[in-house]
């Protein structure tokens, strides 16, 4: 599954360089604050990449293997913490797979816990990411260390993890907050996850919003989520 498939407009961010050698450079969606500019060969590059990406699928797969390989990537051949290649982050690959070592090997050497990656029609971040995938402990790192909500409790409600959502409740993420139009309860009815529609009321999400933008909205679900939600 994609989060993309949360909203149909792409969000617009802004957009920093990675300048490579050959006057070329490589364009990193996202927020780019403190994101730095780093010398390498476009080849070298994209070795590097691979190379990381490679060693944080290992780690998912396999913990035999530890997070040494990971630590020496960084550190000995130089893959910097905000690698991409092709709008695809290292940060939000290990978010993904639910990977908090390799997370927090690549916040300790200053990785943007915020940055943006491109993600179908819109952007994501590694919160937005791990929400959406249900990893609960690379969440509660992200929080801990400043990462922003953004949409996280829109992918956790979409997705169906109810105790995720819950959590990031715990830590005051609003019920209300907006995107596109979309509140976390209109995502919840949409998808019709019963459980987490229930957890967002209680949490105060107003069910007068949902009813107004419902009869705005073209969805075949519509009529048996008012119908739920007015129970």
């Amino acid at each position: 599954m994609s989060p993309h498939a949360l909203y149909t407009r792409t969000n617009a961010s802004a957009c920093v360089h990675i300048f490579v050698h050959g006057n070329q450079s490589t364009p990193i969606c996202g927020s780019g604050y403190g994101t730095p500019r780093v010398q390498v060969s476009k080849n070298a590059w994209l070795s590097l990449f691979q190379k990381g990406k490679q060693a944080i699928l290992r780690r998912a797969t396999s913990e035999a293997r530890g997070i040494h390989e990971f630590q020496q990537l960084l550190d000995v051949q130089g893959l910097p913490p905000t690698a991409y290649q092709d709008g695809e982050s290292l940060l939000c690959l290990a978010a993904s797979l639910g990977d908090t070592a390799c997370v927090e090997v690549l916040y300790q050497r200053g990785g943007n816990l915020n940055e943006a990656q491109p993600q179908g029609q819109t952007n994501v971040t590694a919160l937005e990411m791990a929400s959406w995938m249900g990893h609960e402990p690379v969440v509660d790192f992200l929080l801990a260390h400043g990462a922003f909500f953004g949409r996280a409790l829109h992918y956790a409600a979409k997705a169906g993890h109810s105790a995720l959502v819950k959590r990031l409740l715990d830590c005051h993420a609003h019920p209300e907050m907006t995107v596109d139009g979309h509140s976390p309860l209109v995502v919840a009815v949409l998808a019709q996850q019963d459980e987490i529609i229930e957890k967002l009321v209680n949490a105060g999400a107003k069910v007068l919003f949902l009813l107004h933008t419902l009869s705005s909205t073209t969805t075949l679900f519509a009529p048996a989520a008012v119908q739920f939600v007015m129970q």
